[in-house]
C-alpha cells in the first residue's frame, strides 16, 4: 500500500449526491484529499483551480458527460497526464472502449466494492508518482551531464542520438561547408565519431583513447580523444552506446 501525502487529491466527479458522499467518505478515511463536483462543467472549473492527482469520473451525467470531460481534459497540455477513471453502472464492451479512447486509464462499474476503488486508485497513483520521481531524477541526471565539459552522447543500436549533452554543440558543430547535422553524420557513417560507433557495434567492445583530428565546432584541427563503450540488455543484445 502506498503512503498517501496532501499532494494525493482527487477529484470525483458524479451527478448522484450518494456516490460522492461515499465515495468521499472512502478515500478520506485513507488520507486522501478528496474534492467532489456534481457535473463536468464544475469539475472543468476545479481542475483549473487546483489540477488534482486523480479523477474519478462517471459517464452518464446532464449536460457535458464523462467522456466530453475526459477528452477534453487529455486536449490541454497543463491537465493531460492527469489520470482519469471512469466508474460507471454502463459494462456494454462499447462504453468500456469509448472510455479508454477518451483517455481513461482504468473502468470501474457500478455499484462499485470499496476494496477495488481503493486498489485501483492507490495503483495509478504510485504509477503517478514513480512516473514523476523518474522524471525529477532524469532532470537532474540532464543538469549534472550539462556541467561535464565532456560531450556525452548515447545512440541506440541504429546510432540514433537519444541523449546528449551541452557540450556537443560546441564540441561536434557543424563541418565547415557541411550542413548535416552530428545526428546526420552518425547515420551517414561519416566522421571520426561514426567510425568509433561502428567499431563498437561491429566488435562489440570499447574503444579506448583514440586521438582524432577533428574540424568541427569551434576551431580548426582539435585534437578530440573518443571513448566509446557498448550497451547492452539483460540478454547481452546489444542495443546501444555511449560515446564520450
Amino acid at each position: 500500500m502506498i503512503e498517501t501525502s496532501p499532494k494525493n487529491n482527487i477529484l470525483i466527479v458524479d451527478d448522484t449526491p450518494e456516490n460522492l458522499s461515499i465515495l468521499r467518505k472512502l478515500l478520506t478515511e485513507k488520507g486522501y484529499q478528496v474534492r467532489p463536483a456534481l457535473s463536468g462543467e464544475v469539475a472543468l472549473k476545479a481542475v483549473q483551480s487546483q489540477p488534482p492527482d486523480l479523477i474519478l469520473l462517471d459517464i452518464m451525467m446532464p449536460g457535458m458527460d464523462g467522456y466530453e470531460v475526459c477528452s477534453y481534459l487529455k486536449a490541454q497540455d497543463e491537465t493531460s497526464r492527469i489520470p482519469v477513471i471512469f466508474i460507471s453502472a454502463l459494462t456494454e464492451v462499447e462504453g468500456v472502449l469509448k472510455a479508454f479512447q477518451a483517455g481513461g486509464v482504468d473502468y470501474i462499474t457500478k455499484p462499485f466494492r470499496s476494496e477495488e476503488v481503493l486498489a485501483r486508485v492507490q495503483t495509478h497513483l504510485s504509477l503517478q508518482n514513480a512516473i514523476h520521481e523518474k522524471e525529477v531524477a532524469h532532470r537532474m541526471l540532464q543538469v549534472i551531464m550539462d556541467s561535464i565539459d565532456n560531450a556525452i552522447i548515447t545512440v541506440d543500436a541504429q546510432r540514433r542520438v537519444i541523449n546528449a549533452n551541452k557540450p556537443l554543440d560546441t564540441i561536434c558543430g557543424k563541418l565547415q561547408g557541411d550542413e548535416r547535422t552530428f545526428q546526420q553524420r552518425l547515420l551517414d557513417g561519416s566522421g571520426h565519431c561514426a567510425m568509433a560507433l561502428q567499431q563498437v557495434f561491429e566488435g562489440r567492445k570499447q574503444v579506448k583513447e583514440h586521438r582524432v583530428e577533428c574540424s568541427c565546432g569551434a576551431g580548426k584541427g582539435k585534437t578530440l580523444v573518443l571513448n566509446a563503450t557498448p550497451l547492452a540488455d539483460e540478454n547481452n543484445e546489444l542495443n546501444g552506446a555511449v560515446l564520450v
